[in-house]
């Protein structure tokens, strides 16, 4: 019983910190995945294993900083055009929320399958084709998102929480998903 409590007030430190180093929108999806491989290699919680992390990630590239709040700009202003009335606006909303739905299990996945020394499009390519190939998980994902989002808008506090529970989510589906093997990355 203890074991398990260590490990979710674990979920919760990292949570934070992902929290922290996420308010400059553009580096979230870097500490997301942080806080991902602080979970799944069982590092101890702690700040400076956390920042070693994140500067692990931060090294891979500059796409971890570049894709996802492109990413992000384009759904935004997809959702904007569509509250200005542009012409086809309803088939415009519909595209944009199937992108934002594929979207986020998508990052979530590929966040979880990170690992040192991995090169972006290669887990890009493994995420995709697990989110192909495990449409039940990525389902979850992607409803354990919009309930973090609701707890969040709830009780906003929670916001600073809820990143460690959806990236123990993440490393949880990727674990669970090596049984299968379509798009494993080792």
């Amino acid at each position: 019983m203890s074991d398990r409590f260590a490990r979710f007030s674990e979920c919760l430190l990292v949570g934070m910190f992902t929290a922290l180093f996420s308010l400059p929108v553009v580096s979230a999806f870097a500490a997301f995945t942080a806080a991902c491989t602080m979970l799944r290699e069982e590092r101890p919680a702690g700040p400076g294993t956390y920042v070693r992390c994140l500067a692990e990630v931060l090294r891979s590239g500059p796409l971890v900083l570049i894709v996802p709040p492109l990413v992000l700009l384009v759904l935004v202003a997809d959702a904007v055009a569509v509250g200005s009335g542009v012409p086809g606006a309803p088939v415009l909303a519909t595209i944009t929320v199937l992108a934002g739905a594929a979207a986020v299990p998508f990052g979530l996945r590929a966040a979880a399958r990170w690992r040192p020394g991995r090169r972006w499009p290669q887990v890009a390519r493994a995420a995709a084709t697990d989110l192909l190939h495990g449409v039940r998980e990525s389902l979850l994902l992607l409803l354990a998102t919009v309930i973090a989002i609701v707890v969040a808008v709830a009780v906003p506090i929670t916001a600073l929480l809820l990143p460690g529970l959806l990236a123990f989510g993440a490393v949880a589906v990727d674990l669970a998903g090596r049984d299968r093997g379509p798009g494993m990355v080792t």
